[in-house]
């Protein structure tokens, strides 16, 4: 064969490699490949940094405290910065598969410094309604993913899509939405005898007991230092 063709040969093969790489990040980019870890229930949240308001970056986490601002201390004392927790799905099981998938789905708008300060891996720049929206859509795809994937290899914790709920804080208000809840599990909370709970409340279709909700700026006392009751 001769040596141009030997060279156009090697070429094409080269070409054809990157092109598999490159067709293969994408498809990880988009669609991470999922590993289910502790099924244990969690909380993923969504911090926004009111001290970079103008820069526009907020945090997507992960915790198994009932009290979110144990950690939003955590994150006060060590990054600095005055976090504030905007949004979270509570009570979803794999919290930690959900987190790493929306990290994935992220990654274009990932930041490490803002300002001189170290940020690690968990921020992200989203500017304005615009970005805060991407952030959320970005969890609420990953916690789909990953709810599919264990309802398909049967390891979704039963009657999960019930309690799983989402908090909203906007212009000072809290909302709370029920974003798996069907009608078939309101029929079984109603029908189970012995619930603990008043009629009324199952008839509206809400958990007897549910946490309150954790997103306003801890007491004075609180920021000198002392750390948080949970």
């Amino acid at each position: 064969m001769p040596v141009e063709w030997t060279a156009t040969v090697f070429a094409l093969f080269s070409l054809v490699i990157w092109l598999g790489r490159l067709v293969w990040r994408v498809v990880r980019r988009f669609r991470p490949r999922v590993t289910l870890g502790d099924a244990m229930t969690g909380t993923v949240y969504i911090l926004w940094d009111r001290s970079l308001s103008d820069v526009g970056v907020i945090k997507i986490g992960v915790t198994r405290r009932r009290d979110i601002t144990v950690r939003i201390e955590e994150i006060r004392r060590d990054m600095g910065g005055d976090p504030v927790c905007i949004w979270k799905l509570d009570h979803v099981p794999f919290p930690a598969s959900v987190e790493f998938v929306a990290h994935r789905f992220m990654a274009r708008w990932r930041v490490t410094w803002v300002r001189g300060s170290r940020r690690g891996t968990e921020w992200f720049y989203a500017k304005g309604e615009k970005g805060i929206g991407r952030a959320i859509a970005a969890v609420e795809k990953a916690a789909r993913r990953v709810r599919r994937i264990a309802r398909k290899k049967k390891r979704w914790p039963t009657q999960a899509d019930g309690y799983i709920s989402v908090w909203t804080m906007s212009e000072g208000k809290i909302s709370r939405t029920y974003p798996f809840r069907s009608g078939s599990f309101r029929m079984k909370q109603e029908k189970s005898p012995g619930g603990g709970g008043s009629n009324k409340a199952k008839a509206n279709n809400k958990p007897t007991s549910s946490p309150r909700p954790h997103f306003h700026r801890p007491a004075a006392a609180t920021r000198s230092g002392q750390r948080s009751r949970g």
